[in-house]
């Protein structure tokens, strides 16, 4: 299976209160290549969850785009130009991370294979039970894996889904298996990564995170 798309996400240590077009400057003269279109920006409600979007960037192709909120950044893209770019990543990286403070990341994957039945192969290569009965099959788990000697989340969720096209709208069923690398519940002193350690981990990270190869 190849790798349809991925996700960065980076959690500020505090939230981020400046106007996202000032603060993100670099970013996005770095990344006009990617997020070509003009970007779009919010005014939030009083009581609006810091987790909503108040700038989007997007691309002109629709397969990539940047969500800025007052508590993380998330750059996701489904264009294989960029989707195993490490070079473009390690940027963003380090775009983001040189001028606000990180506290969590998370680097997820996404793969896809199209196919009439995806519940009868995760039951038979997963479950390992012969079963052909079972339908709309999800499994979920975390298998933590050691990056750098330290040990952090492996998200993984395996499931027969229908999938859509956001831009022709046609439907494909197959089987989607996700991963997820993050440090979530593991930063109970809400230490900074630096710019240098989120690459690292992400450099680190990289073998399994293309990879749709999953151990259970």
């Amino acid at each position: 299976m190849k790798v349809q798309s991925i996700q960065i996400a980076l959690f500020f240590k505090n939230l981020m209160l400046d106007r996202p077009d000032l603060k993100f400057r670099t970013l996005i003269d770095n990344f006009n290549d990617v997020f070509d279109s003009m970007p779009t920006q919010f005014e939030l409600p009083q009581g609006t969850p810091n987790d909503v979007p108040f700038m989007i960037l997007k691309s002109k192709n629709n397969l990539s785009n940047c969500n800025v909120s007052r508590s993380r950044i998330d750059f996701i893209s489904e264009d294989l130009n960029y989707v195993e770019n490490q070079d473009k990543i390690l940027q963003f990286i380090e775009d983001v991370s040189s001028i606000i403070e990180i506290k969590n990341f998370g680097f997820v994957t996404t793969f896809f294979d199209e196919k009439e039945n995806a519940s009868n192969d995760i039951v038979s290569e997963y479950l390992k039970v012969n079963n052909t009965n079972l339908k709309d099959v999800s499994i979920r788990f975390n298998n933590p894996i050691k990056l750098n000697r330290e040990q952090y989340n492996c998200h993984i969720s395996i499931d027969d889904i229908t999938q859509q096209n956001m831009h022709t709208r046609d439907t494909r069923k197959g089987l989607r298996i996700k991963k997820d690398i993050n440090n979530f519940s593991s930063n109970i002193k809400n230490e900074t990564f630096t710019t240098s350690k989120i690459q690292s981990l992400f450099k680190s990270a990289n073998q399994n995170l293309y990879s749709s190869k999953v151990d259970v």
